[in-house]
């Protein structure tokens, strides 16, 4: 669950670095070491970094790694309340409130 909760927001992160930065998608594979295609599937959401890896993305694009990979307090408040519009099971809306250091 926490994994693809990051991946879009690890992704939009990353994506934004990379044009703040006036980097190209092949500047940031090249740095991490992967495809141009890793790269845009990553921005896109639909692939995750694995967690060993993460630090290599930051630094590729100028972010400290808590930067990249740390959920704000904001967007977790945002995912809680749209899971439980959507009354998802219970054990999902606690997994968002421990993510943002709240009571189970």
């Amino acid at each position: 669950m926490t994994d693809r909760l990051n991946r879009g927001v690890i992704g939009q992160r990353l994506r934004a670095a990379r044009e703040a930065s006036g980097l190209r998608q092949e500047d940031v594979a090249k740095a991490a070491g992967v495809s141009i295609a890793f790269v845009s599937d990553v921005e896109r959401g639909n692939r995750g970094i694995a967690a060993d890896r993460r630090e290599v993305f930051a630094r590729a694009v100028g972010l400290p790694i808590a930067d990249l990979t740390e959920l704000d307090p904001a967007t977790l408040a945002v995912v809680e309340a749209r899971l439980v519009a959507a009354g998802r099971c219970a054990r999902a809306v606690r997994v968002v409130r421990e993510m943002a250091g709240g009571a189970a």
